[in-house]
């Protein structure tokens, strides 16, 4: 009789160890990034381990990185955003890319690119980490409307905070 309870606890345990979370958020894993500053001259930073959505609202981007981000909301307002592996809502996921511009060896510009897939204007507050600064400098308020939209700047950013996300009127 234990056996028999012992060997039904396995078969009914064992399945949900296997399973695999293919809702957890996706995480960065740490990695090296370097950046082209001028001729022959690069900056190099140890980017951490860790996961892109912070806060239920807050995302930061180092430059080379892209993420689905997925808004839950109710219509009339975000209630919080979260990064999924791959689009699964795709009426309610926006793509978010963040790169240099450059070419071998010279920075030309740094680019954010985002696909709104909403039929309203979302807007969000921007804190840029600008090379060699001490601290966030605020970048203002960020309008992006649906369909595909980019955003530029002439400095070195090495990472890009979003948060604050809302729908406009």
């Amino acid at each position: 009789m234990k056996l028999l309870v012992i060997v039904f606890m396995l078969f009914a345990v064992l399945p949900t160890f296997a399973r695999q979370d293919t809702s957890a958020a996706p995480r960065r894993q740490a990695y090296l990034l370097t950046l082209p500053v001028a001729d022959k001259v690069l900056y190099k930073y140890d980017v951490p381990a860790g996961l892109f959505v912070r806060n239920n609202d807050t995302l930061q981007l180092f430059p080379g990185e892209k993420v689905f981000l997925e808004v839950n909301h109710n219509g009339r307002e975000i209630k919080g955003v979260k990064a999924v592996q791959q689009i699964s809502e795709p009426l309610r996921t926006l793509t978010i890319s963040f790169r240099q511009v450059a070419d071998s060896t010279t920075h030309k510009n740094m680019l954010l690119t985002i696909d709104n897939p909403f039929d309203k204007q979302l807007q969000c507050t921007m804190l840029l980490g600008v090379i060699l600064a001490k601290r966030w400098e605020r970048g203002g308020a960020l309008n992006i409307p649906p369909g595909k939209t980019a955003q530029a700047w002439p400095q070195i950013l090495i990472s890009l905070s979003l948060q604050d996300w809302a729908f406009t009127k």
